[in-house]
């Protein structure tokens, strides 16, 4: 089996690149810098390279003459191919003269890497195999300046994409002329935020070359070098403006009626029920007229009532017996704070529907602790029976049917990636949204969320300071927070788990990748 390394400090070249080489019958490995390349090279003899040119650090360039300068290697006389965004005269004859066996402009062409493949391991058939990536609809077949099935695995689904399309759209305009305004007065930060921004929101419809463009233009933006954006501010804008009028000039369906369509579909498949027992928990610290008249009242309708006393301890080892508990308020019911966390745990983990008996000044304390959205019905004493039976038959269909929707918040200033991120979140979970991190602590002041997903970059309050902000709220004190960020270089990454995050995702992260990502956290 052919075995061929990779190397790109780029993620979303390194994804594409992957998906471009699956099912080719060869071992992919990949580095993402030139010093993690030469690792691998100097202990594993490959059959073929592919080296980006610019990239941090150790340039492709400078990688291959590393490699060249090592006596004892098994790769010294592996072809290598150059990967670049350079599209100047004279390109191929410079690379040729480095030592390179070929050179391949990026965004990769299926069609030139099958070439190139084809001539240095002879025996594989790419010819279907590559072109299968480009079974798609026909109205996303030949945007000029996007990879469409790139921009299709990204978004997950048909709909997720051309929505993703259309937010990209709807804010292009105003974008280009916030770009400009940053650009005619030098104000190289807001310029810089703006390439950041893009940089991902072009990756996600699967504009590669812009994103990269825009990946260049804030490097050079970071470190300074602000004649590099004024020389190729025009050449960036031209690429710009290009994908914006062609995108405006493609008919495509609405996002919503592609929904409208498969969620039709989706109706006449059969929905999932869970197998649950008619078994519930009374949780209850002394014997009260109430207790007896919900145990009597639970046992006719055909369940089995088990009491337990509101202690950590005993809630603990009886709450895998039921999928119902009903709560009785008593005087002592603010001595138990780490029984009401335990609860609402449970709730989540179960899936279980929580009642709670008592009067409406309680409720609002349970409400703070075990929080709103987990208690499925509310009673006052006296207790009346027909509305006791009511609340336990909604509890019981709550549970059968399983609460799995969860709440997340996502905070970010970038109103093209919260609207593609809430688009993508929502068909599994409730999302609420907040676009500085002063208002993502005004929803939370309201709101019961499971996980935040968080912007580390924000103007005036940031994420990390966000983050510290909500850790010192009581009731969030326990919420996973996300960090969200379009920057992957080591500084950040180490700044961010510094604080001790849930998590830290890249906002080029695909849609499959970020729900798999925010499973894990919950």
């Amino acid at each position: 089996m052919y075995r061929i390394l990779y190397v790109d400090d780029e993620l979303t070249n390194r994804m594409l690149f992957k998906r471009l080489m699956k099912d080719l019958g060869v071992t992919l490995d990949v580095a993402e810098s030139g010093m993690e390349a030469l690792v691998k090279l100097k202990s594993t003899s490959y059959d073929l390279l592919f080296f980006d040119h610019i990239m941090p650090g150790m340039s492709g360039v400078e990688l291959f003459e590393s490699l060249k300068a090592i006596g004892d290697n098994p790769n010294r006389h592996t072809p290598c191919v150059a990967l670049t965004g350079n599209t100047m005269e004279g390109a191929a004859e410079m690379y040729r003269q480095k030592g390179f066996a070929e050179y391949i402009k990026k965004p990769v062409d299926p069609a030139e890497l099958r070439r190139v493949v084809d001539k240095y391991l002879p025996g594989l058939d790419t010819g279907a195999k590559v072109d299968k990536f480009f079974d798609l609809p026909a109205y996303l077949q030949g945007i000029k300046g996007i990879d469409s099935a790139y921009g299709l695995k990204m978004n997950g689904s048909e709909d997720s994409f051309v929505y993703s399309i259309e937010v990209y759209k709807s804010v292009a305009e105003k974008r280009r002329e916030e770009i400009e305004a940053a650009f005619s007065g030098e104000n190289w930060k807001a310029y810089t935020i703006q390439m950041h921004s893009l940089k991902s929101a072009a990756a996600i419809i699967g504009a590669l070359e812009l994103s990269e463009a825009a990946a260049e233009m804030e490097s050079a933006g970071t470190v300074g070098d602000y004649e590099k954006i004024r020389l190729r501010h025009r050449e960036f804008m031209f690429k710009y403006v290009t994908l914006m009028n062609e995108l405006e000039k493609k008919h495509m369906p609405s996002a919503l009626d592609l929904r409208t369509f498969r969620e039709l579909d989706d109706m006449n498949k059969p929905k999932p029920v869970r197998q649950i027992k008619k078994n519930a928990l009374v949780i209850c610290g002394r014997e009260t007229i109430t207790l007896r008249t919900v145990l009597n009242k639970l046992r006719s309708m055909g369940y089995r009532a088990f009491r337990c006393h509101p202690t950590p301890v005993e809630f603990d080892t009886m709450k895998d017996n039921a999928d119902i508990y009903v709560f009785i308020c008593g005087d002592d019911i603010e001595d138990e704070e780490d029984l009401y966390t335990r609860m609402k745990n449970a709730c989540v983990e179960k899936y279980a529907s929580l009642m709670v008996i008592g009067d409406p000044g309680e409720y609002v304390f349970l409400e703070t602790t075990v929080g709103k959205k987990r208690i499925t019905c509310r009673l006052q004493t006296p207790l009346i029976a027909e509305d006791f039976m009511d609340g336990i038959d909604e509890c019981f269909q709550k549970a059968v049917v399983g609460d799995r929707r969860k709440t997340l918040l996502i905070v970010d200033d970038d109103e093209m990636y919260l609207r593609m991120a809430e688009n993508w979140l929502s068909e599994d979970y409730d999302v609420l949204t907040a676009h500085s991190g002063t208002m993502a602590i005004s929803v939370l002041a309201t709101n019961d969320v499971d996980a935040i997903l968080l912007d580390y970059e924000m103007p005036v309050v940031d994420g990390p300071k966000s983050f510290e902000i909500i850790r010192m709220d009581y009731d969030q004190k326990d919420v996973p927070i996300i960090f969200l960020t379009g920057n992957r270089d080591r500084n950040s990454v180490v700044t961010a788990y510094g604080l001790n995050p849930s998590g830290y995702i890249l906002k080029n992260t695909d849609r499959n990748e970020l729900l798999k990502k925010i499973r894990e956290c919950l």
